[in-house]
């Protein structure tokens, strides 16, 4: 069966970034209408895969990366989202799991145990799946050693901030960084 990759898989800090994440979502959404209107059949190219793929966060860790498996193998653009914990979370480890035999270190339901989180699990998979990488910031700079190891040197990196010319101290979303964005619109379209 032949899968057609025209998907965008969107990660993040889904228990701390989930606001952001809902932001970018709005405007990528935005930017569909606008295509839309000019005349481009832009929704069935961007569908974020999370809304076509689900699976419940109360199964076992192993069970919710095979899901994740299914969903890059019909994905062709990853953005990754970084924020204040994107390399520090644990979720998604094997040995947090409740199917995770601590004494044999081993996997109750005879899974293979990853140590990756699935924050790391899912760049590693970006990357063997050769994706269109973006990673977004949610700083008003570029920071690459707040980002995953293995996606440090690989695709485009912007931040999602700016400063306001008002006060320095004020950072906002600048809407326009994601509304201009044609490495987005581009690997979409």
């Amino acid at each position: 069966m032949i899968v057609d990759r025209i998907k965008t898989y969107i990660a993040g800090d889904w228990d701390n970034d989930k606001d952001f994440i809902k932001i970018l979502k709005k405007i990528l959404k935005g930017i569909i209408l606008e295509e839309n209107y000019k005349g481009k059949d832009f929704k069935k190219k961007f569908t974020d895969i999370h809304e076509k793929i689900q699976i419940s966060d109360d199964n076992p860790y192993c069970i919710i990366k095979k899901s994740l498996d299914e969903r890059f193998e019909r994905s062709k653009l990853f953005i990754l989202i970084v924020g204040k914990h994107t390399n520090k979370l644990k979720k998604g480890i094997c040995s947090f799991c409740k199917h995770y035999n601590k004494k044999r270190k081993t996997c109750s339901i005879d899974n293979d145990v990853d140590k990756r989180s699935y924050i790391k699990y899912e760049c590693d998979k970006a990357f063997e799946n050769d994706l269109k990488i973006i990673v977004i910031y949610k700083d008003y700079k570029v920071e690459r050693k707040k980002c995953p190891k293995i996606l440090r040197e690989e695709g485009t990196h912007i931040p999602a901030y700016t400063l306001t010319k008002k006060s320095p101290q004020s950072i906002k979303i600048d809407k326009n960084k994601f509304l201009n964005f044609p490495e987005i619109v581009a690997e979409i379209a």
